[in-house]
């Protein structure tokens, strides 16, 4: 893996608990649309239950991925209890290294070069007045997110590598977790507590 630090864009967005799957996959199609430089037809994205109207890929590995990862996202959060989360969204370029005294072997290193990191703060609302309010909230700053998205992804282009072939950039999509390493955490888990 490379040292050199990918430029990182930071994204928050308050969501009611109802909406988080259908949100989050609107938030990261737009991503990966607006990250892919190759010949592609645009699809709409409809978020039905925001009435958006947002963009996405029309590629139906792409589709599978996303809905995949968010589905295996959700389930390693419990909504019922979680108040924020944090998804990462990482491109990355797979350059291909020679060793050193074999030209026949090769390795290849994924080089991050952006990352995305989503803050989803979840909220449940309670009574009706209060679901007609989050909606409406949801739907403004979802609204907003996605220009930002499209803004952010046209002026920040200097650190995307070269384009060497007509594929998309390799991408993954992980619940981010800050600077711990889910290693770090597992072993904290069984050190007992000095206290």
């Amino acid at each position: 893996m490379s040292t050199k630090k990918p430029l990182s864009i930071p994204l928050s967005l308050s969501i009611e608990r109802f909406y988080c799957k259908e949100v989050l996959k609107g938030i990261l199609h737009s991503i990966v649309f607006h990250r892919t430089v190759s010949a592609t037809v645009p699809q709409e994205n409809v978020i039905s239950s925001l009435d958006i109207v947002s963009v996405k890929l029309s590629d139906p590995m792409i589709d599978q991925h996303i809905e995949e990862k968010v589905v295996e996202i959700l389930s390693q959060v419990d909504l019922s209890a979680t108040k924020q989360m944090q998804v990462a969204v990482h491109f990355y370029e797979k350059k291909h290294k020679k060793s050193w005294f074999s030209t026949v072997t090769s390795k290849e290193d994924d080089s991050r070069w952006e990352e995305w990191i989503i803050t989803i703060h979840l909220s449940r609302a309670t009574t009706e007045k209060e679901q007609i309010m989050a909606k409406a909230n949801l739907i403004q700053s979802l609204q907003t997110l996605l220009m930002t998205i499209s803004l952010e992804s046209g002026v920040k282009r200097d650190h995307i590598p070269p384009i060497l072939n007509s594929e998309p950039f390799p991408f993954d999509i992980t619940l981010h977790n800050g600077n711990e390493s889910s290693w770090g955490r597992l072993l904290t888990n069984f050190i007992p507590n000095s206290n």
